[in-house]
């Protein structure tokens, strides 16, 4: 029996459900992906696709 193609909607569902997942995580793309058996360049494509970012806060230090 042949897999049943996915749509566009459900594959963008599916990639935004774990690019969510993986900014509450404090570990890599790359480990978030061995974690999940998800390709990681798929899962870069579908992140810049989607317009998501990690952002790690930034601190300032004063320069004396």
């Amino acid at each position: 029996m042949a897999k049943a193609k996915q749509t566009q909607e459900q594959k963008r569902a599916f990639w935004r459900t774990h690019i969510t997942s993986w900014e509450k995580t404090d570990i890599s793309q790359a480990e978030y992906c061995r974690q999940n058996g998800l390709n990681s360049r798929s899962f870069g494509y579908w992140k810049k696709r989607q317009g998501c970012e990690k952002v790690t806060p930034v601190s300032f230090v004063p320069v004396p």
